[in-house]
């Protein structure tokens, strides 16, 4: 079980190869509209080295070591930058989560 959380369940890519090359009657198989391309890119988008991965990995670091003030601070500027990019539900889920915290 462990095996398959932490290595094929590990980011949608692994998971998605893993039921192109296991086909399984419990897993139903890849879906009919499977694109290769689609695939690839999603992979290179999980990647251990791609650029959103690497910033993720700052991020994470950053948050912990941030106190619980800078933490919310950092929330806030966050929520602001996704607002002024024009997402304001992205935004209204950030907040969301900050609120159950």
């Amino acid at each position: 079980m462990e095996f398959l959380r932490d290595e094929l369940l590990a980011n949608p890519s692994s998971a998605r190869l893993y039921t192109l090359l296991q086909p399984s009657p419990r897993l139903g198989g890849p879906p009919p509209s499977l694109a290769p391309e689609e695939l690839v890119q999603q992979i290179h988008q999980w990647h251990p080295e791609s650029r959103w991965i690497l910033i993720a990995k700052v991020l994470h670091t950053l948050v912990e070591r941030l106190t619980e003030d800078n933490a919310r601070d950092l929330l806030k500027i966050l929520r602001s930058a996704i607002t002024a990019l024009g997402h304001k539900q992205l935004a209204a889920e950030v907040a969301a989560i900050e609120e159950r915290q």
